[in-house]
């Protein structure tokens, strides 16, 4: 702590730490690619399904069965 500018150096360190924690923690909450995929497969429908509510969203991520 004798030395000089390390009062300056340790505000530094820390102000750097907690805007990087913070930009760690809202990186976590980002979904990746396979979950970007699953959402824009359940969205993208002409007539979207309003009753995945009531199943309890059990089949999310299965395929469609659409008769060809």
């Amino acid at each position: 702590m004798k030395e000089d500018g390390a009062d300056a150096r340790i505000k530094f360190h820390l102000d750097m730490w907690s805007t990087l924690s913070m930009k760690a923690k809202g990186d976590l909450n980002m979904p990746d690619v396979n979950e970007l995929e699953n959402l824009k497969n359940i969205n993208n429908r002409l007539v979207p399904r309003s009753q995945r509510y009531n199943t309890f969203f059990t089949n999310l991520s299965s395929n469609e069965s659409i008769p060809v």
